[in-house]
This record gives structure tokens, C-alpha cells and sequence, in this order.
């Protein structure tokens, strides 16, 4: 199974370029499924609303990159990822884990979805890198 690569803890939000997948092609993107969700409080211990533009990434990426028990300082929380579909993209922040989805899926905000594609079409295919 193909698992979904995640950056090193160290990680500057401010710095727009893309991560380098580990020697993999270079900033080549994941593709997997993207859906929406109603967020709320997420596994990274913050609140958002269906206007913020945030992800929960699968259970598989989260998990394995905890750092301890308690999900609220997982390194994975606060990291950006750019999202791509069909020309148009959204720039995300990781705020919970996603336990429905598959190693290289993410589910969005609302708001973050629409922007990608409509809201009827529920399940749609993406691109997507992980912001250094």
C-alpha cells in the first residue's frame, strides 16, 4: 500500500515552496481522494468552521507520525498542504485526522472544497504536496 509521505517535524509556515518528496521525482504531488467534512474541534485541539481553509488527513499519515499519546502535538498539525484539481488549487492547514479515509486521501473544510469542485460531486480525485 502506497502510504502517503509526510514532511520532517521542522517546518516554516511563512515559506510558500513546495516539499521535496524524498527523492521521489521531486515535487511530483500524492493523488488520492478528496471529500468534505463539517469541521469542529479536530484531533490538533483547535476549532474550525466550514469557512476556514483546513484538512484532517488520513488516520494512516497522522498516526504514524505521532510523537506520543496525546493527538494535540502530533508534528503534523499546523502544516500546509497545497491541493490541486484541475488547474485550481487551495493552500490547507492539517487540524485533524481523518478516520474514513485511505493512506493519500484528505478531507476539506467546505469552503476549501468548493473551491476545487462542487459540493454535489461529494468525491472527486486531487493532487497534493505537502508546503515547506
Amino acid at each position: 500500500m502506497l502510504m502517503a509521505r509526510f514532511p520532517a517535524a521542522s517546518h516554516n509556515p511563512t515559506n510558500g515552496s513546495p516539499h521535496q518528496d524524498g527523492g521521489q521525482g521531486g515535487n511530483q504531488g500524492i493523488v488520492g481522494d478528496l471529500t468534505y467534512y463539517a469541521p469542529g474541534l479536530g484531533a490538533c485541539g483547535s476549532y474550525s468552521t466550514d469557512n476556514d481553509n483546513i484538512c484532517a488527513i488520513s488516520h494512516i499519515t497522522y498516526d504514524a507520525a505521532a510523537n506520543g499519546p496525546n493527538p494535540n502535538t502530533n508534528p503534523l498539525c499546523g502544516k500546509q498542504i497545497r491541493a490541486t484539481r484541475n488547474g485550481n488549487s487551495v493552500v490547507v492547514t492539517v487540524v485533524d485526522r481523518c478516520e474514513g479515509c485511505k493512506a493519500n486521501d484528505i478531507d476539506l473544510s467546505p469552503a476549501a472544497f468548493n473551491q476545487l469542485a462542487d459540493a454535489a460531486e461529494g468525491r472527486v480525485k486531487v493532487t497534493w504536496s505537502w508546503m515547506s
